[in-house]
């Protein structure tokens, strides 16, 4: 079965409303993963014709507080409304869990335009899904990059469901810190994405 975010049939579902959840979780991401997310899904958005990118966080959680020091750019098949998780790949991000004593806390991934909610597919098929994941959604590829973060769509899977969150408590509940990161490219290099993409023939 193949597992990962996945727009397969590019099914839009309307957005629901965002909420602020009344809890004291507070978020802190590592400058250098937000650096590194951002440089992976522009390479994805890149490529001609662009392609959706996906980008797996990981990070330690200490009571409400979670610190996402962790990013690592799975092997995937993609193409402009669509991206899936390799197995293969998907086992050696596991491994890197479990060696490095990390918890996977969320993902990011980039959908054409400027919608910015859940399709079908990735409500359906997102995997690992428990209480508290977080799931962003770029816009335009990611080509504009994911900051402020007002201009993505996040996600947290509450209650079963993937639940949008309002911009107000992003805002006041999502910082930045310059916090060492640990950073894991799993993309085949020999890939034509990117041997195209870097001029190789």
């Amino acid at each position: 079965m193949k597992r990962g975010w996945v727009n397969k049939s590019f099914q839009y579902l309307k957005l629901g409303d965002r909420i602020s959840p009344a809890d004291n979780v507070r978020y802190y991401f590592s400058i250098e993963v937000l650096e590194f997310t951002e440089s992976v899904l522009k390479e994805y958005g890149s490529i001609e014709p662009s392609h959706e990118g996906i980008v797996l966080w990981a990070g330690r959680k200490n009571d409400n507080k979670i610190i996402v020091n962790s990013a690592i750019a799975p092997d995937t098949d993609s193409s402009g409304t669509h991206i899936i998780i390799k197995p293969e790949s998907m086992v050696r991000f596991i491994t890197f869990l479990s060696d490095s004593k990390l918890t996977y806390v969320g993902q990011i991934h980039s959908h054409p335009g400027s919608w910015v909610g859940h399709s079908s597919g990735d409500n359906d098929l997102s995997c690992f899904k428990r209480e508290g994941l977080i799931s962003f959604v770029a816009p335009n590829y990611g080509l504009e990059g994911i900051l402020p973060f007002s201009q993505c769509g996040v996600h947290r899977y509450m209650d079963g469901n993937f639940t949008l969150l309002s911009k107000t408590y992003v805002a006041k509940r999502m910082k930045i810190l310059g916090i060492q990161a640990k950073l894991l490219d799993l993309r085949n290099k020999m890939d034509i994405r990117w041997n195209v993409k870097n001029g190789i023939d």
